[in-house]
């Protein structure tokens, strides 16, 4: 039996995140990929309808007294996972602003030891 996959990403309530997650939930559904897709989104809930079950968390950026944006995925992450979170075997966490032409490869992981896919090693050239 193929493992469970949950899918999650994390926005803003911004209209440019909010148009980069309808687009990845569309190309999600659209290259066939299996499981849930959740969209964390942080400062209110999006002003359009995004295919994917929409989670509003709390807004993280001003963590430390600063205005940095990047917190919100994982201070949203922590504040989905103790509400509940996903019931899955594996979670994938995909940024908003991916497209998806085919499904997501089956992973295998083992608990507690994080996978992902690598960068070619000539990335500062590219």
């Amino acid at each position: 039996m193929p493992a469970m996959v949950h899918a999650v990403i994390s926005i803003e309530a911004r209209t440019a995140t909010e148009w980069q997650a309808a687009l990845l939930a569309w190309s999600y559904r659209r290259a066939g990929a299996l499981g849930a897709l959740t969209v964390l989104c942080s400062g209110g809930m999006p002003a359009e309808p995004i295919d994917a079950e929409i989670i509003e968390v709390g807004q993280y950026r001003f963590l430390d007294g600063g205005n940095y944006p990047a917190y919100n995925k994982p201070g949203g992450l922590i504040e989905w996972v103790a509400k509940g979170g996903p019931q899955a075997d594996t979670v994938v966490i995909l940024d908003p602003d991916m497209v998806l032409f085919t499904p997501l490869p089956e992973w295998t992981a083992l608990l507690g030891h994080p996978i992902g896919e690598g960068f070619p090693s000539d990335i500062d050239t590219i």
